[in-house]
């Protein structure tokens, strides 16, 4: 085989190398709008000054902040000693209403009802309770995780242009808005917002 027709080979296999790698990226986002389960989170207000970008809407949630006294959860003996960047959680939302609220959030991926819908994040930040106690040799001072932010890669919504600014009024003015995310095996897409009419 000539030195041209190897040149030639080798190309064609980077070519094909390079889509196959940008069909695989963007299948995972096909399937999950594809089969995936359609979920309503209630968003909440972000500071102003950075809640809308060029021409789209930066969003947080009522599942974006959970308190650990008040949810259930296997986090009891994780500390931030144990927080080193972003770190993968499986949070579980059951339908209430409109929309679906957080009852759940796990580092192991738990088995859910039929009725629960199951979404992978990464904690963002923490707060902690602190605590102190006395074993036998010394008092040393723990500070158990009270309450995370967990970022589900749903933070960020492209708008059509000139919209953004209607979008941001409204969550900042408390109007019920809510984004649409379809799930499916854990992962999501954010695919609309929705506005609760009153």
């Amino acid at each position: 085989m000539s030195k041209f027709h190897q040149g030639a080979l080798k190309f064609g296999g980077a070519v094909f190398l390079q889509v196959l790698i940008l069909l695989t990226l963007a299948w995972t986002p096909f399937m999950v709008e594809y089969k995936g389960e359609e979920v309503f989170i209630e968003t909440v207000p972000v500071d102003p000054r950075h809640i809308f970008m060029g021409d789209y809407v930066d969003l947080r949630y009522t599942i974006s902040e959970l308190d650990l006294l008040n949810i259930d959860h296997d986090l009891d003996n994780w500390t931030g000693e144990h927080y080193g960047g972003s770190f993968p959680v499986y949070v579980v939302v059951a339908k209430k209403g409109i929309a679906h609220e957080a009852i759940g959030v796990y580092r192991e991926k738990p088995v859910i009802a039929p009725e629960q819908v199951l979404l992978r994040g990464k904690i963002s930040s923490f707060t902690y309770i602190p605590q102190w106690i006395v074993d036998e040799e010394k008092e040393m001072n723990i500070q158990p995780i009270h309450r995370i932010g967990i970022d589900y890669g749903l933070e960020h919504f492209y708008v059509p242009e000139g919209t953004g600014i209607y979008y941001e009024d409204l969550i900042r003015n408390n109007q019920q808005v809510y984004g649409i995310a379809k799930v499916y095996q854990g992962r999501s897409v954010l695919v609309d917002l929705y506005v609760k009419k009153e």
